[in-house]
């Protein structure tokens, strides 16, 4: 989802967006790239909870008949439901319905059923017990004027003196204005939305038009949607639109229908700036899966916010920057193909909307991509903690976080990218997107880790664990000496919030001499670790990670040679075995020199890392002096021999 400009007399700034300054032709990289939350005080919070029963039952089939007028805050109509019990002996299903809506039937074939409406839930008794695979049905007849919840639920508002009626039911907000099972563990296999309007409007909504009927002063538009969608992606929105299409063949051979609907009075340029929209639907195809909605559109329904919303195949748009246009098509993949199982995994929808908005840069505006990388760690920084995993979900506040669940989970991807390479990590989000567990449903962030451990053959237990279960990121100094030979590097990490994790990761150091650059990653798995780097010659320069491949902070310098290629010398005498033994890290070779107190030499070996060990055990009782003499040092230790 985009974020929103609401206007309120009790609305607050939740975060300020990033920006980047551009030309006039650019990218729309204004307050509206991710547009500031403003929630009212009583809309700050909500209950993430599921109906009881719901895993009882599977929704396959929803027909929304519906009549509203944008000129009234307004909606009636009926709900047609279809379903299988998933249990023996199913005797009552629950469906979300907010409390000031008016139920004035639940049937079934024309017959009335008992229900109970009451803490926003209708109880309906089935007029027959049902057993596991069995089907039963029901509609429930309603009106009311929905409340306003959330990020507006179904709001009025006005275009160049026209009133328009959109809804927007993220996280929770579907009750308040139609009877549905919000969830996030069962998709409705299959709708149809009719709505009713007066011959003005329009209807915008999921699917396919299937018919557009004017009967006297009345139009009713239907639209026909036959893939799984989530409870929160069925929208409409209603207004005296233009319409207006355009179609783009993806690289598998699908031939993709545009259709957008918009303000009349912002017709051409709407024309304008949705021209991207084809290029960004085939980019996506390229790189990830081909558009999961292909037989049947892809669209925009212009709205009022200030930002938009990723209904499923036609998004809600409050404007058209590239960027908005972006970010709500990668949610046609992950949003709405595959949806996060909790609000506590936003950051599987946002995230990679965020990224994949970010790749539109890198392969259309390479500029921005360089900007976008140096802005977003700095957005991220601003704050020293916080982690992607949204442990608190009861506050649309947390959940949507532009920081957390948008900039930082897309950097972590980025991160993903740099630690497995662009062929494993594409192919890795590929095989997420074919993964039976996720397509056409709901997915934790367990699933994906998976996919990437399995493309890549490897463990990321420790990568994810610091990056989306943990909090903050690193503080990282590198220090880098040269001796012509080799390059020595040695990082120090602190964590940016106390008790924060050690990242454990592959970080990259790029080598700078005579224009030329070669990048090494060096796997850090502990603090001050030293790494060699084979160097003939010396370098002007060694950067940490001038390309920000890691979200940190960071410093580089030039350290004296002495400083990090002194090698620890270790000797150890035993009494017992009247043996001294020398470790000499980095060291090939060293002469062993042992003199008396007098200086006189009394013993010469060569010392080698196969040769350690030098025995004593013919030497009277005294003090004695073992000197060693490296390439790089040379140490004088006493040894008493008993």
């Amino acid at each position: 989802m985009g974020k929103f400009y609401k206007i309120s007399a009790f609305t607050f700034v939740m975060v300020l967006a990033l920006s980047f300054p551009v030309s006039g032709q650019g990218l729309g990289f204004d307050k509206q790239f991710f547009e500031a939350e403003m929630l009212t005080a009583r809309q700050k919070y909500f209950q993430q909870t599921e109906s009881e029963g719901a895993e009882k039952w599977d929704l396959t089939y929803n027909r929304l008949t519906l009549e509203v007028d944008p000129a009234v805050n307004y909606i009636s109509g009926n709900v047609y439901f279809e379903f299988e019990s998933l249990v023996n002996r199913l005797e009552k299903v629950s469906i979300d319905l907010s409390g000031n809506m008016n139920v004035h039937a639940v049937t079934c074939n024309g017959h009335g059923l008992e229900f109970v409406h009451r803490d926003n839930r209708v109880e309906i008794m089935l007029p027959e017990t049902l057993d596991r695979n069995e089907m039963g049905t029901f509609e429930i007849v309603y009106e009311g004027d929905p409340a306003a919840t959330g990020f507006g639920s179904f709001q009025q508002s006005f275009h160049n003196g026209f009133p328009v009626i959109t809804t927007l039911s993220q996280p929770e907000g579907a009750r308040n204005w139609w009877p549905c099972k919000q969830s996030l563990s069962d998709k409705i296999d299959s709708i149809d939305v009719i709505v009713t309007s007066p011959l003005v409007y329009r209807t915008a909504s999921n699917g396919v038009l299937v018919a557009d009927i004017l009967t006297g002063n009345t139009r009713t538009c239907h639209w026909q949607h036959r893939h799984p969608i989530a409870t929160y992606l069925v929208f409409i929105s209603t207004t005296n639109y233009a319409v207006f299409t355009d179609e783009v063949v993806l690289p598998g051979g699908e031939n993709v229908e545009i259709v957008n609907y918009v303000y009349p009075e912002q017709l051409e340029e709407a024309r304008e700036k949705l021209s991207i929209t084809g290029d960004y639907l085939y980019l996506y195809s390229e790189l990830f899966t081909g558009y999961p909605f292909s037989n049947e559109k892809y669209g925009h329904a212009q709205c009022s916010w200030g930002g938009g919303m990723e209904h499923q195949t036609m998004s809600s748009m409050g404007s058209f920057s590239r960027a908005l246009i972006a970010h709500e098509m990668a949610h046609q993949w992950f949003g709405d193909f595959i949806t996060c199982e909790s609000w506590n995994e936003i950051w599987l929808n946002e995230g990679f909307a965020t990224y994949l908005t970010a790749l539109t840069y890198e392969h259309f505006w390479p500029k921005y991509w360089d900007d976008w990388r140096k802005g977003t760690v700095d957005m991220i920084k601003s704050e020293p903690g916080g982690s992607v995993y949204v442990y608190d979900a009861t506050g649309i506040e947390r959940i949507f976080d532009s920081r957390l669940s948008y900039y930082k989970a897309a950097y972590v991807l980025h991160m993903l990218r740099g630690q497995l390479g662009d062929a494993l990590f594409f192919e890795s989000v590929r095989s997420y997107l074919r993964d039976a567990r996720a397509v056409n449903g709901f997915a934790a962030t367990s699933v994906l880790k998976e996919n990437f451990e399995l493309v890549a053959d490897t463990t990321l237990d420790e990568f994810f664990a610091d990056w989306v279960y943990g909090e903050g990121y690193p503080v990282i100094q590198m220090q880098w000496a040269s001796d012509g030979k080799e390059i020595q590097v040695k990082l120090e990490q602190a964590p940016s919030v106390t008790g924060g994790p050690f990242f454990e990761m592959k970080m990259p150091c790029v080598v700078y001499e005579n224009g030329e650059e070669s990048v090494h990653w060096l796997h850090q798995t502990q603090n001050n670790q030293l790494f060699s780097i084979d160097f003939a010659g010396n370098p002007d320069s060694v950067i940490f990670d001038p390309e920000d491949w890691v979200l940190c902070e960071k410093t580089s310098t030039q350290a004296a040679v002495s400083v990090l290629f002194k090698p620890e010398i270790s000797m150890r005498y035993s009494q017992l075995d009247k043996e001294i033994h020398i470790d000499i890290p980095r060291a090939g070779e060293a002469d062993i020199y042992i003199s008396g107190l007098n200086g006189k030499k009394m013993q010469h070996k060569r010392w080698s890392s196969f040769h350690k060990q030098f025995s004593l055990s013919g030497f009277s009782p005294g003090i004695y002096i073992v000197t060693v003499v490296s390439e790089k040092v040379t140490r004088a230790e006493k040894i008493f021999v008993y």
